[in-house]
């Protein structure tokens, strides 16, 4: 038994404990017929409301959910750091992986690689773009003896050697660097053989180096968005070389270990136009840079100066593959 005084509620709280045999209902009812005047209840708990929502790459751009089969026959290229392929979010998907970073220097770590793997081909409990599309994973970094992480032109040439001989529709860089002619040689070859490539704008800010490959003419660029899709992150690079924008900041994507965080960056944006943009490499609508930028461009919502501008480029992709 508890007896609680209330002073500020000028009343009295008495907790009694249920006897042996009874049950709280009939408890309660034993105790209403013999106080009438008073409040009986049981002690009732309450939780706290913590959301479990999780804003997936679909949900971020206002993408309604998709059947696991969605993108069945695409083939999307990822050149990125090492991916986790018994992530709960990727077992079971179509990845085929390799990995060309050089031999002297050991695996890169699964984060960044997972992270958009998740976002392209995750299954949908993990709102993947494409659950159902054949992701050809490059891993292109590897780990010296200091401790950093690098990736090299070779590797990313190699990289997309592969993505060639396996023809797929879209090469998705969430990567950034300098301007190399080795990368843009083997970019330049690829699209001529019917590949598109997308690339993260970089993550910078305003005023900050072009980013490569996105600067490069044959691949489309991706700025981000804040979370509400309103206006450009402050993280994101802008030039005149960004094409298109899409969802980049607070994005649920899955990690190393088996777990998942919100992740921000221009490389959580690109998957989107990727998404879209394989579609019209796999029908030949649009397998090249220019090609895209005009089809897609007419389908952008314009978010910043009138036209083409050099943080939105022509806006925001609101289309969504249609096979959810």
């Amino acid at each position: 038994m508890e007896d609680i005084k209330l002073a500020a509620l000028k009343s009295s709280l008495v907790r009694l404990r249920t006897p042996a045999g009874y049950n709280v209902n009939r408890a309660r009812r034993i105790l209403n017929s013999r106080f009438p005047t008073a409040n009986v209840d049981a002690n009732h708990h309450f939780r706290v409301q913590q959301a479990t929502f999780k804003i997936t790459a679909r949900s971020a751009a206002n993408w309604t959910s998709s059947l696991p089969t969605c993108g069945q026959h695409l083939r999307i290229g990822l050149i990125d750091s090492a991916v986790d392929l018994n992530h709960p979010a990727l077992k079971g998907q179509r990845i085929h992986y390799r990995t060309f970073h050089s031999d002297n220097l050991a695996p890169s770590p699964d984060g960044h690689g997972t992270a958009i793997a998740g976002v392209l081909v995750g299954n949908p409990s993990w709102g993947g773009l494409l659950p159902g599309a054949n992701l050809f994973a490059a891993n292109v970094y590897g780990v010296r003896r200091n401790g950093d992480t690098v990736g090299s032109a070779a590797a990313i040439a190699k990289a997309i050697d592969w993505m060639i001989l396996n023809k797929v529709h879209v090469i998705n860089f969430s990567i950034a660097g300098t301007n190399n002619k080795i990368v843009h040689d083997a970019i330049m070859k690829a699209e001529r053989k019917g590949m598109v490539i997308v690339a993260a704008a970089g993550n910078w800010g305003r005023g900050g180096e072009r980013a490569y490959p996105a600067a490069f003419a044959e691949v489309l660029a991706v700025s981000a968005l804040t979370s509400d899709r309103k206006q450009l992150a402050r993280f994101s690079n802008t030039g005149d070389y960004i094409d298109f924008t899409a969802p980049g900041s607070v994005i649920w994507a899955p990690t190393f270990g088996g777990g998942g965080r919100y992740l921000s960056g221009t490389s959580f944006a690109a998957p989107f136009v990727s998404a879209i943009a394989a579609f019209h490499a796999a029908t030949k609508t649009g397998q090249t840079a220019e090609n895209l930028r005009r089809i897609l461009g007419r389908q952008a919502l314009d978010m910043g100066a009138k036209g083409k501008d050099t943080s939105y480029g022509y806006g925001f992709l609101k289309t969504q593959p249609q096979c959810s």
